[in-house]
């Protein structure tokens, strides 16, 4: 478990953070180095919200397609904290049917080093969207105005007349 207040502005703007697809450092989409650059995010109460405009590159239209098609739903991060330290990690066990359950709260984070959208996200709370399709999706429709179709029916009659003769 992460506690509110692990993770302060201050500690991200002292980090590089790249945006990735499954923290794969491959499959960059963006980054803020030192609070600077094409990632941006913010520290509430909830936790980082963060946003970018996707790159267009292949990896950026292939994020925007498995985010719109609802394949990739959730969020996670890479961090380091000093899980010796009780000031970072507070740990607590408990017996479930017979197995000792114990868990980790990391009350301080000391780096972060990846923001990613996956498909297997480590913190289940989390989501991710495309603002512009979720916009595209809410705005009323408007009917577009008549197009002048005579270049297009050219093409298409010239598609016919070069699929009907022979090649031979």
């Amino acid at each position: 478990m992460i506690a509110a207040g692990a993770v302060t502005k201050e500690l991200l703007d002292g980090c590089d953070i790249k945006m990735t697809m499954f923290h794969n450092r491959q499959l960059l989409l963006a980054r803020s180095n030192k609070g600077a650059g094409t990632l941006t995010y913010e520290v509430d109460e909830k936790g980082v919200k963060f946003s970018f405009e996707a790159p267009n590159t292949v990896d950026g239209d292939k994020a925007l397609e498995l985010v719109r098609r609802g394949d990739i739903g959730g969020c996670s991060f890479a961090f380091t904290t000093r899980y010796y330290d009780d000031a970072c990690v507070e740990r607590s066990a408990k017996v479930v049917n017979g197995t000792t359950m114990i868990t980790y709260t990391v009350k301080a984070v000391t780096g972060s080093y990846d923001f990613t959208i996956t498909d297997n996200p480590a913190y289940p709370d989390t989501s991710v969207e495309a603002r512009e399709f979720v916009a595209g999706l809410k705005a009323p429709e408007t009917p577009e105005p008549p197009k002048d179709n005579t270049k297009m029916r050219e093409q298409l009659r010239e598609m016919r007349c070069a699929a009907n003769s022979k090649l031979f």
